[in-house]
């Protein structure tokens, strides 16, 4: 799953969030996903909100506009809709692990170590992390 990807599996969760303002209920038990801020803010902003511009909250939240609009008459059912969710979880797991592995070859160049070995341990772990395939395709 590319980048653009995983944004646009973002926007199905998150139009199906604004459709339904329940389902907010149903990833309150998914506390992982949290960590990632474009659904906390999401969660947040209309929560704080009784009433808000779909365009402006893209807009201020940096979200794609034209992909939530589209879900506007195809909520997901619940089942679906935490298994996109799932996902979300999935892909984070993995943006995390390449952080670390960055975070890892930056504490090693502040050590002093061949900046090229470093180079090339961090290609090879996050090679092996993207081919571990742990992210599997969305359905519709």
């Amino acid at each position: 799953m590319n980048l653009e990807e995983a944004y646009e599996l973002e926007a199905l969760v998150v139009g199906n969030l604004l459709n339904d303002p329940e389902l907010k209920k149903s990833i309150a038990v998914l506390p992982e996903y949290f960590f990632d801020p474009s659904c906390a803010n999401i969660v947040e902003y209309v929560t704080e909100r009784k009433e808000y511009n779909l365009y402006d909250m893209c807009k201020e939240l940096d979200i794609n506009f034209e992909l939530v609009t589209e879900l506007a008459d195809n909520p997901a059912d619940k089942k679906t809709f935490q298994y996109r969710v799932t996902k979300l979880i999935d892909i984070f797991n993995v943006r995390e692990r390449i952080w670390d592995e960055m975070r890892a070859a930056r504490a090693a160049l502040d050590n002093n170590i061949d900046p090229i070995r470093i180079a090339s341990i961090l290609r090879t772990n996050v090679g092996k992390i993207l081919d571990q395939g742990t992210i599997s395709a969305v359905s519709d």
